[in-house]
C-alpha cells in the first residue's frame, strides 16, 4: 500500500460522499495503490451509513475492490481520530484530511513533493508565502485560530506553523 488517507469524522453525513468522489478520483488516476480510512469519532447522523452505501454503490459500478474502510470508535475529538486512523492505516504514506476537503486534494502533489525529497512529515499550511485561500472562515474564527495557533506554538514548539490546517 502506498498511501493511507484518514478521514476523521464526527457528523459529517452531509458532506462525506463528496468528498469520497473527488478522493477516488483523484487517487484512482494513479498508478500507487491507496486506501481511504474513514475514522467514525462516534457521529450520531448516519455517517457510518453513509459511508457504507457510497461503497456499495462505488464497487458495484466500478466491480473494483476499492479499500475504502470505516472504523467506529467511542466519540474522543479529532486528535484521537487521527491516531486512530493512523495506527489503521498501511500505506507507506499517511494523508489525514478533513471531511469538507478545505484543502483541495491536488495538494497532495506539493506534500508528496516533500516526502520524495526526504521529508519526514509534511504539514498543509495557510499561513505559508503564496497561500491561497478561497474560502475564509468568519473574522472571530480566524483571530481566534490565530491565537490558538499561537498558544500551542509557544507550549509544543513542534515547528509547524498551522497545527490546525486540516491537511
Amino acid at each position: 500500500m502506498d498511501i493511507s488517507v484518514v478521514i476523521p469524522a464526527y457528523n459529517e453525513s452531509t458532506r462525506i460522499r463528496a468528498a469520497l468522489d473527488e478522493l477516488a478520483c483523484f487517487f484512482g488516476g494513479r498508478a500507487e495503490k491507496w486506501e481511504i480510512i474513514v475514522i467514525n469519532d462516534g457521529a450520531e447522523d448516519g455517517t457510518v451509513e453513509a459511508v457504507e452505501e457510497w461503497r456499495r454503490m462505488r464497487q458495484e459500478e466500478s466491480g473494483s475492490g476499492m479499500d475504502v474502510r470505516i472504523v467506529s470508535i467511542a466519540h474522543q475529538g479529532k486528535g484521537a481520530a487521527v491516531a486512530a486512523g493512523v495506527m489503521e492505516a498501511r500505506g507507506k504514506w499517511i494523508l489525514m484530511t478533513d471531511a469538507d476537503l478545505s484543502t483541495p486534494i491536488t495538494e497532495w502533489e506539493k506534500l508528496e513533493a516533500a516526502l520524495k525529497r526526504g521529508a519526514v512529515v509534511a504539514v498543509g499550511s495557510r499561513q505559508a508565502p503564496g497561500a491561497l485561500i478561497e474560502r475564509r472562515q468568519p473574522w472571530v474564527r480566524q483571530r481566534l485560530g490565530l491565537l490558538f495557533g499561537r498558544l500551542v506554538r509557544a507550549l509544543f514548539q513542534t515547528g509547524v506553523t498551522d497545527s490546525q490546517c486540516g491537511f
